[in-house]
């Protein structure tokens, strides 16, 4: 009776466990947790103890994430076995400058573009009539947010989206609203 009790429990507990996968960007990381937010803005919270990371550049605030998870998610915190970060996003990161090809360039030598940090701000590089607010990274686009002022004084995100169309170490290429560029990457 005693086995038939237990084995009972096994199975019913064993249908309780679920598992599954929840894609979101990391707000927050520390030696054992990983919290990111999804994309109808809900935190959550994961123990990273076992977990096995896949990523080659490491994870930061602002990375896109996917996570596997086994068992319930209970009051936003679940535990994590594996953690993906995909690789486009690990190369994005960095300097990235083209020649400044405008007619109105003072120098034929100068340079413009951007630095993309870890933590999803972004570097004006060249171009200092724009002001970045931050990056992001998903579905093969690269989202560049601007601080734009109205006339009234009203300041809203300006988002242009780029289709990254090639990248690697150390050549990114977007188009987009009839244009296309290639950027080099640079140490500094």
């Amino acid at each position: 009776m005693k086995r038939v009790f237990v084995a009972m429990v096994m199975v019913l507990m064993m249908s309780c466990v679920q598992s599954g996968k929840i894609e979101g960007t990391v707000r927050d990381i520390t030696e054992n947790t990983i919290t990111i937010t999804t994309d109808d803005n809900t935190l959550v919270t994961f123990s990273t103890r076992c977990a096995k990371f896949r990523c080659n550049a490491g994870i930061h605030c602002g990375s896109p994430v996917t996570i596997e998870f086994k068992g319930e998610i209970v009051d936003s915190f679940g535990n994590a076995a594996r953690v993906d970060a995909p690789e486009e996003y690990n190369l994005l990161i960095g300097r990235w400058v083209a020649p400044y090809d405008s007619p109105y360039a003072e120098k034929t030598d100068m340079l413009h573009g951007f630095e993309l940090l870890p933590d999803g701000s972004v570097i004006e590089i060249g171009e200092h009539s724009i002001i970045y607010n931050y990056w992001r990274y998903a579905d093969g686009k690269l989202s560049l947010a601007e601080y734009e002022e109205c006339l009234d004084e009203e300041i809203f995100d300006l988002v242009n989206h780029w289709q990254v169309e090639h990248l690697d170490r150390s050549t990114l290429t977007v188009s987009g609203y009839g244009w296309r560029w290639m950027f080099a990457r640079s140490e500094r």
